[in-house]
């Protein structure tokens, strides 16, 4: 019992820590979007491709990261997505030019919408029945309240180049990942399936 009391603590703990940084990261466009724009000579047009990629991949990245997480394992496709979307916001943070940013944003998308869709997916699996609901809901209120960390940020530092959102939205979810290999569990339900369903 103490174990997979532990099991769940330690699960829980680190979705939380990835929810937030899914909020974080998928906010951090939009805080910054004044700032980059100027600095990469970006028009109103160019803003609203970088918008709709970065929404296109949050809905690529919710529907086949679900799909391949029912055959690869809730575990695996989340640390993938998390590192997907760390490398690529540490690259928007490294651009000097807007020439590439709507693919950047689309791949960073991609690795947003898989992990936020396998956390909760992780973390109700892994809940015992009673508590399912409360978990998931204590899971999704987590991910605004990372989402108004950067706004947080460029209120109370307005002169603070939009990069450093970007490198913190990156190295955060890369560092967890990292975390994430070696303590995060699999989820219980997945190793319980058999394995011609999974190949299924």
């Amino acid at each position: 019992r103490a174990t997979a009391d532990n099991r769940l603590a330690l699960t829980f703990a680190l979705c939380v820590l990835a929810a937030m940084a899914d909020g974080f990261d998928l906010q951090a466009t939009g805080i910054t979007a004044i700032a980059f724009s100027s600095e990469l000579k970006l028009s109103t047009g160019d803003l609203s491709w970088i918008f709709a990629a970065n929404s296109l991949g949050l809905f690529v990245g919710a529907t086949f990261g679900g799909w391949l997480a029912d055959r690869s394992g809730r575990r695996f496709v989340l640390i993938v997505s998390m590192f997907l979307f760390g490398v690529f916001s540490i690259v928007t943070a490294l651009l000097t030019t807007g020439e590439f940013l709507a693919e950047i944003r689309f791949l960073t998308g991609v690795g947003l919408g898989a992990a936020l869709a396998n956390i909760i997916a992780l973390v109700a699996e892994c809940s015992e029945p009673a508590r399912r609901s409360a978990q998931i809901m204590l899971i999704t209120a987590r991910h605004p309240l990372g989402g108004a960390i950067p706004g947080t940020i460029m209120t109370i530092f307005p002169a603070l180049d939009w990069r450093i959102i970007f490198h913190v939205g990156g190295w955060w979810p890369l560092l967890l990942a990292v975390v994430m290999v070696r303590w995060l569990p699999e989820s219980p339900a997945f190793l319980a399936e058999p394995p011609q369903k999974k190949d299924s």
